[in-house]
């Protein structure tokens, strides 16, 4: 097979040649099947002389994630979280939010994945993700910024939807949103409002 040439060839090479020698010969051919779209042939060549950060930009380059995170994985352990957030920001502000989201998890930043879908939104999407990865708490504060930001009627509607409308006056009341508790009250709890 091709695999066993490159490496009956390297070792012909080491015995023969510096290895600086026989790095940039490597380096040399990887880039020309890089060129040609042999990928997994010019990984190994790039990790065959000591040089797996070649082969995690020609990955990156590519757009072809699973194979950068795998090689980040084997040899720059230590990089993993700031990569999958490097690539979860990249991908959001490419407006690829799924693969962005699991990114972010993937980098346990799951804040920044409901950010990114509230910023957009996208508030279903920040509900499931808070409560996939932060529990129901996390769940019941997104869905009350979401009808804080819809307000009135239609926030009060949700809040009903969620079963959360009586903590919601109560959270409103304790932080002094006074007025907040009130519309919420008015729209769906008039038991709770003052005589």
């Amino acid at each position: 097979s091709r695999c066993n040439k490159w490496e009956k060839a390297h070792r012909v090479a080491t015995e023969h040649m510096t290895q600086a020698e026989v790095a940039m010969l490597y380096i040399t051919q990887a880039h020309r099947l890089e060129s040609s779209g042999k990928y997994k042939e010019a990984e190994r060549l790039y990790v065959m002389v000591h040089e797996p950060d070649l082969a995690i930009n020609m990955h990156k380059k590519g757009r072809r994630y699973d194979d950068m995170i795998r090689l980040v994985t084997s040899y720059r352990k230590d990089l993993l979280t700031e990569t999958h957030l490097h690539l979860a920001q990249q991908l959001e502000t490419e407006g690829n939010f799924k693969l962005a989201e699991k990114h972010y998890a993937e980098a346990q930043d799951w804040g920044s994945a409901v950010n990114m879908y509230r910023a957009n939104d996208l508030w279903d999407d920040a509900v499931r993700v808070a409560k996939l990865h932060g529990g129901v708490n996390a769940s019941k504060k997104v869905a009350y910024a979401w009808a804080v930001s819809l307000g009135g009627e239609a926030g009060a509607k949700l809040l009903t939807k969620f079963g959360l409308v009586e903590q919601a006056i109560d959270y409103a009341t304790e932080s002094g949103s006074f007025d907040h508790a009130f519309q919420l009250a008015n729209a769906s709890k008039k038991e709770k409002l003052p005589e």
